[in-house]
């Protein structure tokens, strides 16, 4: 019998074992995901050429920054640009961290899939410690309420409460057309 806080050396057929385990990867939800971030980028580029709440916010965003949303340790990334027109670019993951003025990282694909999915809002996510910043953090807390819009356009209110402290106010004539405009012409055509 081994002694307390003696630490013996695994034999040979443990120390196989210990070396076959390896953490599993979900399929399903990194490719979910995936789709979402596409779905996500699209609405934002979209809502930031006709919504004026979202504009306003961009105003102050300096031109030419490279926001990146990023999935530790190699999850999917989503990079945004604030164009000179003052609204967003969806590049897709065509970007890199050096490049970028502003990188949220999610820290892992559950994180980023109850995120996606709509159980856990952007700003409680980053509360908990489950995003890291690193770059311009105005732009960081700018882009959350950015955030807090598209869940406005996207969620129907009485679920959209639960995710956001404060939902901006959008006349039901605006959050109708830009729904369509969102699903039929933004996520489809890229516009």
């Amino acid at each position: 019998m081994p002694q307390m806080g003696v630490m013996r050396r695994p034999r040979p057929e443990e120390h196989a074992m210990l070396q076959e385990i390896r953490p599993g990867r979900s399929r399903f939800k990194e490719t979910y995901v995936r789709v979402l971030f596409f779905i996500f980028g699209r609405a934002l580029q979209t809502l930031s050429r006709i919504d004026p709440v979202l504009r306003r916010e961009l105003a102050r965003w300096p031109e030419d920054l490279l926001v990146l949303y990023r999935i530790l340790p190699k999850g999917p990334c989503m990079a945004l640009l604030r164009n000179r027109a003052g609204g967003f670019e969806y590049r897709g993951s065509q970007g890199r961290e050096e490049e970028a003025g502003l990188v949220l990282s999610l820290k892992n694909l559950e994180t980023a899939f109850l995120i996606m999915t709509l159980q856990l809002g952007p700003a409680k996510a980053y509360a908990e410690h489950r995003v890291g910043v690193r770059g311009n953090t105005s732009a960081a807390v700018s882009l959350i309420r950015c955030l807090n819009v598209l869940i406005a356009y996207l969620v129907p209110g009485r679920f959209a409460r639960k995710l956001v402290k404060r939902l901006p106010v959008i006349p039901a004539g605006r959050k109708l057309l830009g729904r369509f405009l969102i699903f039929f012409v933004g996520v489809p055509f890229g516009v």
